[in-house]
């Protein structure tokens, strides 16, 4: 239920992100190879990386996209949930491990369901949630980025 296409400033280039999604009451859905998942209302917070071709516009072209084969643990999520955004940083630097540490230990966070994006590494999980939007502003000075350095996408 994507409120939104593809941000056309968005560039083809590799980069982290953090896609936000919302959903407005309990669901319990079922998440490819982890099974049948419960979900709490609130934001939840996705960090993934786009190294391959097209980049950030691609993935998050797909990752905005409500139909579509579902691949990966996101796409099971994206379809009962509304997509209300992405933080895009661009760059070689693969941060997304990083970024995943740095929500999880935000106050308010809650880890829904153990790895979630994260099959593929050491990391609990790739998604988080939290009751109340979180700020970008606080979500930079945690991760010790630069103001500049991390961008919303609407």
């Amino acid at each position: 239920m994507s409120r939104f296409s593809t941000d056309p400033g968005l560039r083809p280039n590799a980069g982290t992100y953090i896609v936000w999604l919302y959903l407005d009451r309990a669901r319990r859905i079922r998440v490819g190879s982890l099974g049948v998942v419960s979900f709490e209302p609130g934001h939840y917070a996705y960090v993934g990386s786009a190294f391959g071709p097209g980049g950030i516009r691609a993935r998050l072209g797909r990752h905005f996209r409500r139909d579509k084969k579902r691949r990966w643990h996101i796409d099971y999520l994206g379809r009962v949930s509304l997509v209300q955004g992405a933080w895009v940083s661009y760059g070689s630097q693969r941060l997304e491990h990083h970024w995943a540490g740095v929500l999880q230990g935000l106050p308010g966070a809650r880890l829904p369901v153990a790895r979630f994006g994260a099959s593929d590494c050491r990391c609990r999980t790739h998604l988080t949630g939290f009751s109340n939007p979180l700020s970008i502003k606080v979500f930079r000075d945690r991760a010790g980025l630069p103001p500049r350095s991390l961008m919303p996408v609407k």
